[in-house]
């Protein structure tokens, strides 16, 4: 994988980080790319207080248990959620 080191300003500091761009990501082998994005996953993840879900999410979350409680809506497997998911983007 080639990048290019950049130098960034930001007020009060510099801060110098790897830039990788859509190119650079093109080129990475598949493994290289799984790689990246589990340390991406593992630095995003340990920051998760500042994750905020947006408002609308509590909301679809209560008006899904309300329809379960009232028998409209069962809980299904993860696999067989994704597989309609999927069907339905056909």
């Amino acid at each position: 994988m080639q990048a290019r080191g950049c130098s960034c300003r930001l007020p009060g500091r510099r801060v110098s980080s790897l830039l990788m761009n859509t190119l650079a990501i093109q080129q990475m082998s598949w493994e290289e790319k799984l790689r990246a994005m589990e340390e991406l996953w593992e630095s995003l993840s340990g920051e998760g207080a500042r994750l905020e879900s947006p408002a609308w999410h509590g909301e679809a979350l209560r008006e899904t248990e309300q329809r379960h409680e009232a028998g409209q809506e069962q809980p299904i497997d993860w696999a067989i959620a994704k597989q309609e998911l999927r069907e339905r983007r056909k």
